[in-house]
C-alpha cells in the first residue's frame, strides 16, 4: 500500500487501529526513510493523543447471546468471551479476562480484568438491583448496586446503538428509570435521584502482596501524623448535621470508613444517603453530614501531589486538621501543611506504633470524646 493509500484508509476510519461507527478523528501518519509507519496520531475533540502501531489491543468477545441480560435463568449471566452486543457495539468479557465495553475493534471503556463471569440480579420486590463481575471462584471484582427502586416495570442491562448512550441498566419504560448509563466515548453516569442510590464498587490487586483489597472505601488518614483520622461523630445512627470531627485512627471504627464516588463525593460506608458537605465553601465552615441529594457543596477535589483535599466550589480553601486535638470538629481554613490528607485502604492501614501507655491514653480520649458527642445528640 502506498503512504497515500494508507493516509486515505485511516482517513476513513477504517484501518486496523481505529475500526468505530462513531469514527469523526483526523489522522496523520509519519513514516521513515524505508516508508514504515512509525506513530498515529489521532486529534479528537482538539485533544492529540499519541498511539504505537506495536501495541495489541484487548480485542472484543467473540459470542454474542442477544441484545440484553435480564435477571432470569437464562439470561442473567455472561462468561468469558461473551457478550450483549448490537451491531459493532458489545458489553462483555473477552478471551483474556477484560470486562468492557467495544465499538467494533475499539475498547471505549474497561471495567475490570481477570474477570470470568458478569451477572445481573435484582430481588424479589425489585427494590434493589445489582451487576456484579466475578473472577475464578466467584470473588467480586466490580459491583454496581442500586437501592430505593420502585420495583415497576423490567430491569434489563441493554446495548443499544446510537450516538449518545450505548448501554443502558434502566427499570420499567421511562427516562427516569434509567439507572446507569455507558457513553460512546466511555463515560459513564449513575443516577442516584429520586431517592435511588447507585453506586459502583471496585476491588484491585496490589502489586506489592497481589492480595485484593477494597479500593473504594477509605479512611482519611492527617498526612503528618498518620494517628490521626477525619471520622463521624458516630458509627451506627449517622444523621443529618452530625459533625466531621479528628479520630484516633482505627480501620476497624465504621465512623472512619468513607465511601469516594465517582461524582467526587464522600460518604460514610454506613450511611450512603449522607455526603461530608459545608454550608458554603468559606473559611471557618465546619464539615458535617448532610442529605446528598439536596447538599449545597459535597464535591471534593483531592490533589494527589500536595494531598490538599478542597471543595469544588471554593478551591481556595482547605480541609484543615483543626489543631489536632481529638474530638475537633474539622473546617475549611487556608491550605498549608495543615491540610494535608491520605486516602488509605483500609487493609493497607498500619498503626504506628506505640507504647501500651500511649495506646491506653489515645483510646480513653478517644472514647470521651465520643460520649460526649453522642450524649449532645
Amino acid at each position: 500500500m502506498t503512504d497515500s493509500n494508507l493516509a486515505s484508509h485511516v482517513g476513513n476510519c477504517t484501518g486496523t487501529a481505529v475500526k468505530t461507527k462513531h469514527c469523526s478523528r483526523t489522522m496523520k501518519l509519519s513514516t521513515n526513510a524505508s516508508g514504515l509507519v512509525l506513530a498515529l496520531i489521532a486529534t479528537s475533540s482538539g485533544v492529540a493523543k499519541a498511539a504505537t502501531t506495536e501495541s495489541t489491543p484487548p480485542q472484543p468477545p467473540s459470542n454474542c447471546i442477544g441484545t440484553s441480560l435480564i435477571p432470569a435463568a437464562d439470561r442473567d449471566t455472561l462468561h468469558i468471551n461473551g457478550s450483549i452486543c448490537r451491531d459493532n457495539l458489545r458489553l462483555g468479557i473477552n478471551a483474556d479476562g477484560v470486562y468492557g465495553v467495544w465499538d467494533g475493534d475499539e475498547l471505549v471503556q474497561k471495567f475490570a480484568t481477570r474477570v470470568s463471569k458478569l451477572t445481573l440480579s435484582e430481588t424479589k420486590d425489585g427494590e434493589s438491583v445489582d451487576i456484579t463481575a466475578y473472577k475464578k471462584r466467584d470473588e467480586a471484582v466490580w459491583h454496581l448496586s442500586c437501592e430505593g427502586l420502585s420495583g415497576q416495570g423490567e430491569t434489563k442491562l441493554t446495548v443499544h446503538d446510537d450516538n449518545s448512550n450505548i448501554v443502558r441498566l434502566k427499570q420499567g419504560h421511562k427516562t427516569q428509570d434509567k439507572l446507569w448509563l455507558v457513553h460512546s466515548d466511555g463515560r459513564s453516569k449513575l443516577d442516584d435521584s429520586e431517592g435511588r442510590l447507585c453506586q459502583v464498587v471496585e476491588r484491585h490487586e496490589t502489586h506489592e502482596s497481589g492480595t485484593n483489597t477494597d479500593a473504594y472505601y477509605k479512611m482519611i488518614v492527617f498526612s503528618r501524623n498518620n494517628k490521626l483520622c477525619m471520622s463521624a461523630s458516630r458509627s451506627e445512627g449517622m444523621r443529618e448535621g452530625d459533625r466531621i470531627a479528628l479520630a484516633t485512627c482505627s480501620d476497624e471504627d465504621e465512623a472512619e470508613l468513607f465511601v469516594f464516588d465517582e461524582r467526587g463525593r464522600i460518604r460514610p460506608r454506613r450511611s450512603p444517603d449522607l455526603c461530608v458537605n459545608v454550608e458554603e465553601a468559606v473559611k471557618g465552615q465546619e464539615l458535617e453530614l448532610a442529605d446528598c441529594r439536596v447538599a449545597s457543596n459535597n464535591i471534593w477535589l483531592h490533589d494527589r501531589s500536595s494531598h490538599d483535599l478542597r471543595p469544588r466550589g471554593g478551591k481556595q480553601f482547605c480541609v484543615n486538621y483543626g489543631g489536632g486535638l481529638l474530638g475537633a470538629t474539622i473546617a475549611l481554613d487556608d491550605c498549608n501543611r495543615q491540610s494535608a490528607w491520605d486516602l488509605v485502604n483500609p487493609a493497607n492501614y498500619e498503626s504506628p506504633k506505640e507504647t501500651g501507655e500511649d495506646q491506653y491514653q489515645a483510646s480513653r480520649k478517644f472514647l470521651r470524646w465520643r460520649a460526649l458527642i453522642e450524649q449532645a445528640m
